[in-house]
């Protein structure tokens, strides 16, 4: 009886210590062989880009566009306010005064479904462009107005894998008209791979009024410009 009960325990103690052992081994394995993605490869941020509301007309100040991207980074998106800028009556911004660079990638700037004119009738006459994407890869640009400014609407410098506009049936297209210079201009090493695709160039927003432009879409850069 005593000699059944002696193995008993030796076969219970036996089958707990080889059951820590595997353990130790099945978690020292996978400790081993966790993946980890080599470096330069693209990597999912921790947190989502952040979304800027403008919510004013107004030129400078918070909730406005020039304050949108002055503090937007990488991966952000700047969208408009539907009570300021409904889109069956569009609001005007009038920029004063230069509008920060966009410099970040992966920037996403959409007016779609909201009426957005950039207005730079006020802006100083040396002013260079209304908007510019400088040396940036990603950025999108969907649903705005430019108009009145006194040199490009729009200029590109530099950049790779510009989105200007897009599908204007759903209203991704930009309205670039009755700019001193350019509507647009590409210009610059290393400024590929940009589309530029249902824009109304040259026209108000109806595509049925003309307003010329200094030039339509002016591409002084390497190829892949589409």
């Amino acid at each position: 009886m005593l000699h059944r009960a002696y193995h008993r325990f030796v076969r219970i103690a036996l089958l707990a210590a080889l059951t820590i052992l595997w353990a130790t081994m099945l978690t020292a394995s996978v400790n081993a062989t966790t993946w980890a993605p080599a470096a330069g490869w693209p990597q999912e941020s921790a947190t989502p880009g952040s979304l800027w509301l403008v919510n004013t007309i107004a030129d400078s100040g918070t909730g406005s566009l020039r304050w949108a991207l002055t503090n937007a980074a990488a991966g952000d998106r700047i969208e408009f306010a539907p009570a300021v800028f409904p889109p069956g009556n569009p609001a005007r911004i009038l920029v004063t005064s230069a509008l920060p660079r966009i410099g970040v990638n992966g920037l996403t700037i959409s007016a779609v479904g909201r009426g957005v004119i950039l207005d730079g009738r006020n802006a100083p006459t040396g002013l260079e462009t209304g908007m510019r994407i400088d040396g940036a890869a990603h950025v999108t640009i969907q649903g705005l107005q430019l108009t009145s400014f006194p040199k490009t609407g729009l200029l590109v410098t530099s950049a790779s894998n510009t989105l200007i506009g897009g599908d204007r049936l759903v209203g991704q297209g930009n309205v670039i008209s009755g700019n001193g210079g350019a509507a647009i201009e590409l210009v610059g090493v290393g400024c590929t791979g940009n589309t530029t695709a249902g824009n109304l160039i040259g026209t108000d927003a109806t595509g049925m009024t003309v307003l010329h432009n200094g030039a339509g879409i002016v591409i002084a850069s390497e190829p892949r410009t589409t």
